[in-house]
Parts: structure tokens; sequence; C-alpha cells
């Protein structure tokens, strides 16, 4: 775990330990538990990387003609755009977030927008 936090890696070796235990549980609601917990842990460290970031920009602006508002899109684009040049990766993951409210479900849950929804 390379780019995550101590809470990151203290949360990670707590489901670690626990491994052993939820693995052998014969309640798939445990595994899942445990599974939604290591994708919360990725998804908080992927939203803080700047070529995470970056990408899942670019591929929003490939999407803008899907987008329910094409004049808020616009400015928000233009925005994430300045964020980029400025290096304001914390203005840029709002930025691509409230983008990503501009998208139809059926465009969220697409194969590959999954990689940055968190949706599986």
């Amino acid at each position: 775990m390379n780019h995550g936090n101590d809470r990151e890696r203290h949360e990670l070796q707590n489901i670690i330990s626990r491994e052993s235990v939820f693995l052998s549980s014969s309640n798939p609601d445990r595994v899942e538990e445990e599974l939604r917990a290591l994708e919360s842990i990725r998804w908080r460290i992927l939203m803080r990387l700047p070529d995470f970031l970056l990408g899942m920009f670019d591929h929003l602006v490939n999407r803008q003609s899907s987008m329910n508002d094409q004049a808020q899109a616009k400015q928000l684009l233009e925005a994430g755009r300045r964020h980029i040049a400025t290096e304001d990766w914390d203005d840029l993951r709002q930025v691509n977030m409230i983008l990503m409210g501009l998208l139809p479900a059926a465009e969220k849950e697409a194969d590959d927008m999954r990689i940055y929804t968190g949706i599986v």
C-alpha cells in the first residue's frame, strides 16, 4: 500500500488479521462487508492520486456529449482544465464528482466507467 496513509494501513491490517475468520464464515454477508471495506480503502486512495484524477477527467471529457446539462458540463470542464494547470487536485476531484453526477445512470454503469465509479 504505497499511497495509503496511516489510517488506511491500519484498516488494511485489521482486515488482514480477520481474514481467516471471514473467509471460513458460512455467512456471505460477512465476506461482502470485508470486500466493501477493502474497496472503500482503495477508492479513498485513488481519489487522492493525481494520475487517477487526470484519467478520470479525460474520461469524463470524452463523455461530455451524454451529460444531462451541457452548459454546466462545459463550465465544469473549463474549471477542471484550470485546476489541472494549477495542479489543484482537491478541486479537480470535486469537479470530477459533479461531472459524474451529470451522466445518465446507464453511462455510470458502463463497463469502461467502473474504474471511476467504484461500481463492480
